[in-house]
């Protein structure tokens, strides 16, 4: 008896996916080829993404955000098209540096691109897709802005000590404040656009868009100020766009107000 006929084989004839012929493996480059086409092949592997996200979730709402990026960086490998392992590990990045550190540009563009690809999802995961992208945008906003106060803060102290009242111009400082108010009429928007139709936003989605342009428009008191001159106006652009989703706040819940009530340290 042939021992062999008494296996079945768990393998599968690999074949070209244009033509039809069978490919052989070249182990030197670890490639498939298609000796018809001549087109090569590399064959990824994938792995479980979703038990390392499951982890990735569960670090990051305790705030350990080196153990969540770890796990966000591990689904990635597993599924390099996962948005949401993409999204893990750009924004862990941004909560894990410094201010003056910080790579917002590449922050930015993760964003955009991460948008291209919820977009490109069923209809029925697009609304959660676009809540958690905003609550991430919304985590990274409030960290960029507290550590930008604890920075004029510790300039302004500086500067007392040494017989001066205002900071120096810090035109970083500028920049990553307007980058917080980007930031925050974009969470803003995916708030809205998280929950379709006419009907009421949810409490806990109302409450994070009045937390985040409370803390903006607490900048427009400020007598600290990321320039180094004066208060630090907020610009028409934003005062409009904020107007504008408060507007469509109290259409879709009734008797609602946008209460502002902000106490500063300064």
């Amino acid at each position: 008896m042939n021992k062999q006929n008494t296996f079945e084989s768990d393998f599968v004839a690999l074949r070209c996916p244009s033509c039809g012929a069978p490919l052989t493996y070249n182990e030197a480059d670890g490639t498939y080829n298609c000796s018809f086409c001549g087109i090569s092949f590399i064959m990824k592997k994938k792995g479980n993404a979703a038990d390392s996200l499951s982890m990735a979730r569960k670090e990051y709402e305790k705030e350990r955000y080196d153990d969540a990026r770890r796990y966000y960086a591990k689904a990635l490998e597993e599924d390099p098209d996962s948005w949401e392992a993409d999204l893990g590990v750009a924004t862990c990045d941004m909560l894990k540096s410094k201010w003056n550190d910080y790579r917002a540009d590449q922050f930015k563009s993760n964003i955009k691109e991460i948008r291209k690809q919820i977009d490109k999802l069923p209809e029925s995961e697009i609304y959660e897709a676009k809540y958690t992208l905003g609550g991430m945008i919304a985590d990274v906003a409030l960290y960029v802005n507290n550590e930008l106060e604890d920075s004029v803060y510790d300039r302004w102290m500086r500067n007392i000590e040494n017989g001066r009242r205002y900071p120096e111009p810090d035109v970083s400082s500028h920049e990553l404040m307007e980058d917080v108010k980007d930031w925050i009429l974009e969470e803003t928007q995916l708030m809205f656009e998280s929950e379709p139709g006419d009907g009421p936003i949810p409490e806990d989605k109302v409450k994070l868009i009045e937390m985040l342009f409370n803390y903006v428009y607490a900048k427009d008191t400020y007598t600290i100020v990321l320039e180094g001159y004066g208060t630090h106006p907020i610009d028409d652009y934003f005062r409009n766009k904020k107007d504008m989703y408060m507007k469509m706040l109290e259409k879709r819940n009734p008797g609602y107000k946008f209460y502002q009530n902000v106490t500063l340290r300064y």
